[in-house]
């Protein structure tokens, strides 16, 4: 087993080698690489593309058929939540929802600034 590194955001979702945003149902087809170094220097220029980015490295080790494991026992692929009504959704349906909110909220707010 050789140990790898995949990069994550907030809405757990997982880098693709094709630089796409996936939620790792397939680990085949995730950017990974043997160098903690490398998966920083990707990190850094993802942030700087785009700087409300917030990502994470996620060591993980292939197996003898090259599927990814993440250590610690984490599943790939986005958290998916129990909602009181009872619906399910993904993380990335709750940060835009929780966005949609915030901006609704700023926009109610009067400003401090002078014509």
């Amino acid at each position: 087993m050789s140990e790898m590194y995949i990069i994550r955001n907030q809405d757990h979702f997982y880098l693709s080698k094709q630089g796409e945003w996936v939620d790792g149902s397939d680990s085949h087809g995730l950017f990974r690489t043997a160098y903690k170094d490398e998966a920083i220097n990707v990190k850094v220029e993802l942030s700087v593309r785009d700087p409300h980015l917030r990502l994470t490295i996620v060591p993980g080790v292939l197996d003898e058929k090259g599927h990814l494991t993440l250590k610690g026992g984490e599943a790939i692929g986005p958290v998916i939540d129990q909602s009181p009504d009872g619906s399910f959704s993904s993380a990335a349906t709750e940060s835009a929802d929780q966005a949609a909110d915030h901006i609704a909220e700023d926009a109610m707010q009067p400003s401090d600034s002078c014509a």
